[in-house]
């Protein structure tokens, strides 16, 4: 085995952060990242932003770090300590700082650096002067930030000024999401439909790079009327897809996020199991969601809805993973799907409403397992129904359904439920 160390700071953990490790990693077997203290950053730089424990813990959620340590300032490491660690390479992005006792031992090796992202910069993003604040959020604040020429959009766990439903939010979803986004990054061959973090302060904040100027969001485009062709549609359903099978049986990653609090307390807890007050529709997706929360296969998206869908002529990209889980895919394409038959139902769209069944065929057909899972279409429809309820009853219900549109989406809901519930029933999924 390969023992790879890699040491540094990490204070507000970004891009070039991850991709020192993501290298390091590659070099190796096991990789142990050295964080330094507090103190010795101090002595030798200045004081982080944040404490050890943060720098830390940011670096352990990194789905390829094996093990972090608290280390001193790298010109402070002595021999005895590389051979204590059975060090075989120390991976540096840089000979900035002193790292001759690696040097003299023959394990350094320069990996070199990410141009144009540093601690520094992230901070005089945050406290850049030009900034606007998106009156999009729901869960969130977000402001668009402009900086050296370039746009950076912020998200804020701590909400002052979003449009808040009734929720009782888990302090950990901004932690959650970047993990999540930073795992969907490393394993994905082209992850350049997924919204790119700049950086993370633990639980208080994310900076993302910002979309084009022309991208909107898919909701926008469904709510005005627009025209959707066909291929936007399955060019989003094949990229779900593409999570999908990237992350399908990763125990890494199961065991990394299938406990995440959002994704259990509001996808699972709030829109599901509060979808709907009839009884006998109640306990046909209680009895549900407790099997379905039994299949642990893929890490969701956790909520992949048109407002969290950007678009433009040259491409898409997904952004809001903070209620993603490591789950049944089927709820992921069962949630988008009862949007499109939503706005195809608000709009008297045909062409929106015909499209939900080709859209669950083309994701079958480009998700590598479903031949696996004989019962994932029955599935997807119980979930395009309780996502249906959801919207018009739940705590998280949409505010853009009108009152005589809803009880055309409930019948739907519940006809959707009872019909697939019955078939999972007879094929022996479910048991009585």
């Amino acid at each position: 085995m390969i023992r790879v160390f890699t040491n540094g700071v990490f204070d507000l953990f970004h891009e070039g952060h991850f991709n020192l490790l993501r290298k390091a990693k590659s070099l190796g077997d096991y990789l142990l990242v050295g964080v330094a203290s507090d103190e010795s950053c101090e002595k030798y730089k200045r004081r982080p932003f944040q404490d050890w424990e943060q720098r830390a813990e940011k670096v352990r959620s990194i789905p390829f770090v094996d093990e972090v340590i608290k280390t001193p300032w790298s010109v402070d490491l002595k021999r005895q300590f590389y051979i204590e660690n059975s060090i075989d390479i120390q991976a540096q992005g840089d000979k900035g700082s002193s790292f001759r006792v690696a040097e003299d031992l023959g394990v350094l090796r320069v990996i070199g650096t990410t141009e144009g992202i540093s601690t520094t910069k992230i901070l005089r993003i945050l406290n850049s002067e030009y900034s606007e604040v998106i009156d999009k959020g729901f869960l969130n604040d977000v402001r668009k930030v402009f900086f050296e020429g370039e746009y950076y959009i912020i998200k804020y766990g701590n909400r002052t000024v979003a449009r808040k439903y009734p929720l009782s939010l888990p302090k950990i979803r901004i932690k959650d999401e970047y993990a999540v986004i930073s795992a969907f990054r490393s394993v994905l061959d082209d992850p350049s439909f997924i919204v790119k973090p700049v950086c993370s302060d633990e639980n208080e904040l994310i900076i993302f790079e910002s979309a084009p100027d022309e991208a909107e969001s898919l909701f926008d485009w469904l709510i005005e009327g627009r025209s959707v062709d066909e291929g936007l549609f399955l060019q989003v359903i094949e990229k779900l897809a593409q999570l999908h099978n990237a992350t399908y049986n990763n125990d890494e990653l199961r065991a990394r996020h299938s406990n995440n609090e959002c994704f259990h307390e509001i996808k699972v807890g709030t829109q599901c199991l509060k979808a709907t007050d009839d009884g006998e529709i109640g306990r046909l997706i209680s009895s549900f969601i407790e099997r379905s929360m039994e299949i642990k296969s893929v890490l969701l998206h956790g909520d992949f809805a048109p407002k969290n869908i950007l678009v433009w002529t040259r491409g898409v990209l997904f952004i809001d993973f903070e209620e993603s889980g490591y789950s049944d895919p089927a709820l992921d394409i069962g949630y988008f799907i009862a949007h499109i038959f939503i706005h195809g139902i608000i709009s008297n769209n045909s062409f929106l409403i015909e499209m939900t069944d080709f859209m669950i065929k083309r994701y079958a057909s480009c998700f590598s397992f479903s031949r696996d899972d004989i019962h994932l279409v029955d599935r997807i429809n119980v979930y395009v129904g309780i996502f249906l309820l959801s919207r018009v009853n739940s705590p998280a219900k949409a505010d853009y359904i009108s009152a005589a549109k809803k009880d055309e989406i409930l019948s739907l809901g519940e006809g959707k439920i009872k019909l697939h519930m019955e078939k999972l029933e007879k094929s022996g999924f479910i048991f009585h």
